[in-house]
């Protein structure tokens, strides 16, 4: 949605630089640094927990022109998405394909694909919502480490 009045910066991670972002289109927003995950989960069900963060992380660096040869070989990639697959608790399950996964884990899919794009900000809406008390509990303990 289009604010009716004001605007929105984002500063940038690394310094005072500050972006407009108030008329930009989501992805311009996702380059300038803010991340976002939504009460329903956004993920690709036919792709595994791997893959979707690759894709997310491909993404990132605006190599679009390369991706098909990036989806596979690029061992710079490759050591992010193990990367982000380790902080999130993802590896065990990481070749699953994201339709079998839970609804618990599906949220940790989404939680890595935020992250994937290395934002400055990451705003989650209702992050536990319908998980049980055991994926609460693990939703949880992962938020408080990217603190």
């Amino acid at each position: 949605l289009q604010p009716t009045a004001g605007s929105i910066w984002l500063r940038s991670g690394d310094g005072d630089d500050l972006t407009d972002i108030t008329s930009a289109e989501p992805h311009e927003v996702a380059q300038a640094g803010l991340s976002r995950s939504y009460q329903i989960t956004n993920i690709f069900e036919g792709l595994t927990v791997r893959e979707n963060v690759r894709v997310a992380r491909i993404s990132h660096d605006g190599s679009r022109l390369d991706f098909r040869s990036r989806a596979t070989g690029d061992e710079s990639v490759e050591a992010d998405v193990e990367e982000l697959l380790a902080l999130t608790g993802l590896t065990d399950i990481a070749d699953a394909a994201c339709d079998t996964l839970s609804h618990g884990e599906k949220r940790t899919v989404e939680i890595a694909l935020a992250l994937a794009i290395e934002p400055n900000v990451f705003l989650m809406d209702e992050p536990t919502a319908g998980m049980n008390p055991a994926e609460v509990s693990e939703i949880v303990s992962l938020i408080r480490e990217l603190d």
